[in-house]
Parts: structure tokens; C-alpha cells; sequence
């Protein structure tokens, strides 16, 4: 693949990066979903460089407080930029393959860019490093089943290994009836989470976590699309309710949650 010529460089890179890298950051590449698949060189890059860049594909707006915290020690990077890289394949050489077979109509909702609503700006983001279009458009890895998709995958499987995966007929019939019952990306992502709680006995709060996600929402703003995955939730599982209501006060995390799932409710 050509690197685009310097005119084209994008002005977001941060300075860790030389000229001959600035081609990962092009603006196309923001929120593609593109991993070491594409890659694979990046990761001989020291761990905290390979995080900017994986961050740049997952269309993380918040990637320069994370890799600045593990500048001074880079092998602490390495947990987050494997789940970059995990998340980033599972959504787009997984979920979004399966879909452009079995469910083409879903596909089609999943694999745009949408247009960010006037009532909902973006929300918290580095002025600095995000790329032109995160202020008008959110990319798929920013929706919420670019976000959660994958995460709910891996609570499903209890592992990221996508040949693995593709190689249990177990767990290919569990993700393929989810994304062929679909009807939109909300009910998607919620059958992945219900499927992970029922089929693999996965923990219900994270399962409603990685769906429901507190940080991607206060990050992308786009809450009226999370609305409508609580509605999915409350459509598919009316245990949900019962369940987020008895969720303890005394743990922040949980109230947090409680409070950030009853605000979307209110937007049905």
C-alpha cells in the first residue's frame, strides 16, 4: 500500500512519530477497525508507539492521557494495546464478515459512518490528536457495536484467538445466530451480550458493561444510539431491569452504571 504524499500527512500525530509513520494516521484510518492484520510491522515499534496507532484504528479520542501515563515504562502499555489490536480484529475481520454474509441489511448499518447529531457534539476527546472528521462524524469502531461488539465476542468465547473461534462450530453457531436474528446494530449487539450471559455463564454485569459502555458514551456522546441498545435489553431481557436496580450503591463502578443506564431509559 503507497504512503499518501506529505501534503496529505495529517497535522494529529504525536511527536513521538517520524515522518515515514505519519501514513498510519490518515484520517481514513481513524475508527477502521485495523489491526497488526494490516500491520504487521507495528508491532516491532516500541509498545507505547504501537498504542497511539491501534488507538487511532479504534478510534480511541483519548489516546494521548492513556500512552503518555506509559511513556516512562512501555511494557505497561502492553495489556491495553493487545486489547486495541483484539478488539480492533474482532469487529472488523469477524463480526463484519459474518454480517456481509448472513445478514447483508445489518451489514449495511454497521459498516457506515454516521453523522454525529447536532444535539449530541462530540464529548470528551484530545483536541490535539483526534483527526477533523471526529467532530462531525462518528466511525464504525465508535458506535456501539464497534465499541462492545468484539468484547462481548471474547466473553462468549473466553478467548480472543480468531482462528480458534472460527474453528469451534459451538461458537460460530452461538455468533452467527446473533447476527443473522438482527435486525439493527443495537439488537446485535445485545443478542452478543445475552448469548455470552446464557451460553457461556459470562459475568451479567460486564456483559451489560461492554454494551451499556459509560466511558465510550461520555467519549462519543452518542447517547440516543445507546438508548437504544437499553431498549433491546429491556425488549430481550426484562431481568435487566431488576438486575441494574440491585446493583450495590457502595461500589462507584455500579452506581455509575445504574445512574448512566437510567439516564439513557429516559431518551426511549
Amino acid at each position: 500500500m503507497s504512503k499518501p504524499e506529505m501534503s496529505e500527512m495529517p497535522v494529529y500525530v504525536p511527536n513521538y512519530f517520524q515522518p515515514d509513520q505519519f501514513h498510519y494516521f490518515a484520517e481514513t484510518n481513524w475508527g477502521s477497525g485495523k489491526s497488526r492484520l494490516e500491520y504487521p510491522e507495528i508491532s516491532q515499534l516500541p509498545s507505547h508507539l504501537e498504542m497511539f496507532i491501534l488507538g487511532h484504528f479504534a478510534a480511541c479520542p483519548t489516546i494521548t492521557d492513556v500512552g503518555d501515563a506509559y511513556l516512562p515504562a512501555a511494557q505497561a502499555a502492553n495489556w491495553i494495546l493487545n486489547r486495541y489490536d483484539s478488539c480492533n480484529r474482532g469487529t472488523r475481520h469477524l463480526l463484519l464478515p459474518i454480517a456481509e454474509e448472513l445478514n447483508p441489511d445489518l451489514h449495511k448499518q454497521i459498516s457506515v459512518t454516521i453523522d454525529r447529531l447536532p444535539e449530541e457534539p462530540v464529548g470528551k476527546h484530545d483536541k490535539g490528536f483526534v483527526p477533523p472528521i471526529h467532530s462531525a462524524k462518528i466511525t464504525f469502531m465508535g458506535t456501539p457495536v464497534g465499541y462492545g461488539g468484539a468484547r462481548e465476542v471474547y466473553l462468549l468465547t473466553r478467548f480472543t484467538d480468531l482462528q480458534a473461534i472460527r474453528g469451534s462450530a459451538e461458537y460460530m453457531k452461538a455468533i452467527n445466530r446473533c447476527v443473522g436474528d438482527a435486525g439493527t446494530p443495537a439488537e446485535l449487539l445485545v443478542n452478543l451480550a445475552l448469548s455470552a450471559i446464557k451460553f457461556a455463564d459470562a459475568d451479567k454485569f460486564s456483559a451489560l458493561d461492554h454494551a451499556v459502555a459509560r466511558g465510550k458514551i461520555d467519549e462519543e456522546n452518542n447517547r440516543k444510539e445507546y438508548a437504544k441498545v437499553v431498549y433491546e435489553f429491556i425488549k430481550k431481557a426484562p431481568w435487566v431491569i431488576s438486575f441494574v436496580n440491585n446493583l450495590p450503591s457502595s461500589d462507584p463502578e455500579k452506581a455509575k452504571f445504574n445512574e448512566t443506564f437510567y439516564g439513557l431509559l429516559k431518551l426511549i
